[in-house]
């Protein structure tokens, strides 16, 4: 499979990197330096483009191919993230009920914690029951993520 991508900063919300085989998007999350660097395609481009007016709060929902999820558990879960609404969030729960996996709370913890292409599938929008829950790339940028959406639907 040939690998197209790029690392992008975005303002506020720190560098990201996006990978993708020209048709579909595999992989978007905050950089890793060091990275090797690739180089971009129409869809990179595209990611950007689409990226960048959700940071700037334009965009609400990305209209992106997405490469199939690795398991069956990780494509379920993938669309149900993808029912939240902008702006609003469910808890780790209410998700696993949503699946039709309600006793699944901590299968989705950990699934949500390896979702390859954040921000695009809102695992930012999930919480714990009594709190924030975890995030893959820390506290601080799952609540500017949601404080972005929650002040752009005001």
């Amino acid at each position: 499979m040939k690998k197209f991508g790029a690392d992008v900063e975005f303002p506020g919300f720190g560098a990201w990197r996006i990978e993708d085989d020209g048709e579909r998007l595999f992989y978007l999350r905050p950089s890793l330096f060091g990275a090797k660097a690739l180089a971009p395609s129409a869809l990179t481009r595209q990611v950007i483009c689409e990226l960048n007016d959700y940071f700037l709060g334009k965009r609400r929902i990305f209209d992106l191919p997405l490469a199939p999820a690795q398991t069956v558990f990780q494509e379920t879960m993938r669309r149900a993230l993808l029912t939240i609404p902008y702006g609003e969030i469910t808890t780790y729960g209410k998700l696993a009920a949503l699946m039709g996996s309600p006793r699944a709370v901590r299968a989705v913890g950990q699934a949500l914690h390896v979702n390859p292409i954040a921000v695009i599938v809102p695992c930012h929008r999930v919480f714990a029951a009594n709190g924030i829950g975890g995030f893959a790339f820390g506290a601080p940028l799952k609540l500017r993520l949601v404080g972005l959406e929650k002040r752009m639907i005001r």
